[in-house]
């Protein structure tokens, strides 16, 4: 299977977990939100993710028990990828939600869990075809609500749709004047456009 055709993205720092290495695309390099990045660009029309939960990023100071493979599946489904999720740890799944109720989402729809060590053996193209098909819903805001503060996210959301329409205003306004200042303010825009799509946005949103 060559690269264009690889289906498959998987997240990890590990070079070989079993027939992975010939079904999928290997990425290690970044946090999660880099990664989601190049996800977006790059992979959105990978069938299935397959994610370490434990995976570091290369030449980054992070540690195995940050668990950044959680924060990776979150980002994913704030972007609205309903693809498959199969996630794989030394733990079980138990431990990351009584470690923290925020991860409550390993038990939601579309979400397949495997305890390390694994008989990767069965891990073939059959496997990941059976496992593609369940897709997570289109609605999984409950498994959110434990981070969500309402007030909060309601103020953060509000603030941020106001800049949005006044910014609109005066792109206009200065396109039309034919003002060549109209870039920098996009630029600066830039700024409360990342927030807006950051972790906190998203949830907000």
């Amino acid at each position: 299977m060559d690269c264009e055709n690889k289906k498959i993205v998987h997240i990890s720092d590990d070079h070989y977990i079993g027939p992975i290495k010939e079904n999928a695309i290997l990425l290690c390099w970044g946090t999660p939100e880099e990664l989601i990045v190049d996800i977006e660009q790059n992979y959105f029309k990978a069938s299935m993710f397959v994610i370490n939960v434990n995976y570091k990023y290369k030449e980054r100071q992070v540690y195995r028990y940050q668990n950044p493979g959680i924060e990776v599946l979150k980002l994913l489904r704030l972007k609205n990828y309903r693809q498959h999720c199969i996630l794989y740890s030394f733990f079980p799944r138990d431990y990351f939600v009584e470690k923290n109720p925020k991860n409550i989402i390993l038990y939601s729809s579309g979400v397949s869990f495997i305890q390390l060590p694994q008989n990767f053996s069965k891990w073939d193209e059959k496997f990941f075809e059976n496992k593609a098909k369940f897709k997570a819903p289109e609605d999984i805001s409950a498994y959110y609500r434990a981070e969500s503060k309402l007030p909060d996210n309601h103020h953060f959301f509000a603030n941020w749709w106001g800049v949005w329409q006044l910014w609109q205003i005066q792109r206009a306004v200065e396109n039309l004047a034919g003002d060549e200042e109209a870039d920098k303010i996009a630029q600066n825009f830039g700024k409360a456009y990342k927030e807006m799509n950051s972790y906190q946005g998203l949830l907000s949103r």
